[in-house]
């Protein structure tokens, strides 16, 4: 038997753009920026009840229950490993490094091991005694990475040698100083900072239903610190595997939700 109303069913398939933005003490957002690529996006909710069970029959069935907490929990996928993005997610801090030079940066050589510079795509390395007196030409520089190596047998690996023989320490090395240039560079340091507290955005559109708009607003987003920071995988593309709590957001008007908006084309 035909039924004689049908309801039209409304599908969903999203894609769109993730923003994230700082808030300000009022609660409002001071601006948003993409994240950039992301190709999972949800938000669980959980509700926590109590319950109160009949004491009479011996059935013990649950008569009445209330709820006791709420939350929301959201997950993404981020495949875009930009400066900000990732410092939020590692709780620290980014900075862009312009280009420069470093003089008389004191390092120690050691033979057979490679040597950290600390800077990025170096160039005119030169390695001097401390007392500036001689100049070693016997090392390789990895450009790219900031990096040495000594050449076994040369100057400096000889004037290693005699350093470790003099203070009888086999794993002793030899203090030098270097002075090169380097290039722009972005530094992120992890764990220096609390999260903040974001305002997350996603402006979508729903393909099922003819490019039609989604806007979803977390208003409080708490960002837990990032589980791992893939940093090998021969095959597919690394994401970042986002997740926390949205929060409470007090500062919101009577009536309206604390937690977020969902606003979707008719």
């Amino acid at each position: 038997m035909a039924h004689n109303q049908i309801t039209e069913t409304y599908g969903y398939g999203g894609q769109g753009v993730v923003s994230v933005a700082l808030r300000n003490a009022l609660g409002k957002p001071l601006g948003f920026r993409q994240v950039g690529e992301v190709d999972e996006l949800k938000i669980a909710l959980d509700v926590s009840m109590e319950y109160l069970r009949e004491n009479q029959t011996g059935n013990q069935g649950k008569i009445k229950r209330r709820r006791t907490e709420q939350s929301c929990k959201l997950t993404a996928n981020w495949l875009s490993r930009e400066r900000q993005n990732l410092a939020h997610l590692l709780y620290g801090e980014s900075a862009v490094v312009a280009a420069g030079s470093a003089t008389d940066q004191a390092i120690t050589a050691f033979t057979g091991l490679t040597i950290s510079l600390g800077y990025l795509n170096v160039s005119s390395v030169v390695l001097t005694s401390v007392d500036g007196l001689t100049t070693y030409d016997d090392y390789t520089v990895n450009p790219e990475w900031g990096s040495i190596n000594v050449t076994a047998g040369g100057d400096l690996a000889t004037a290693i040698a005699a350093a470790v023989a003099a203070e009888s320490d086999e794993d002793g090395g030899l203090p030098i100083h270097a002075d090169f240039s380097f290039g722009d560079q972005v530094v992120v340091d992890a764990l220096t900072t609390i999260a903040p507290d974001l305002w997350l955005r996603f402006e979508g559109l729903n393909d099922v239903e003819s490019s039609k708009p989604v806007t979803v607003d977390a208003f409080r987003f708490a960002s837990d610190p990032l589980k791992e920071l893939v940093l090998v995988n021969p095959k597919g593309f690394a994401p970042m595997s986002v997740s926390g709590e949205v929060m409470s957001d007090m500062t919101r008007p009577a009536g309206k939700s604390k937690f977020f908006e969902y606003r979707f084309g008719a």
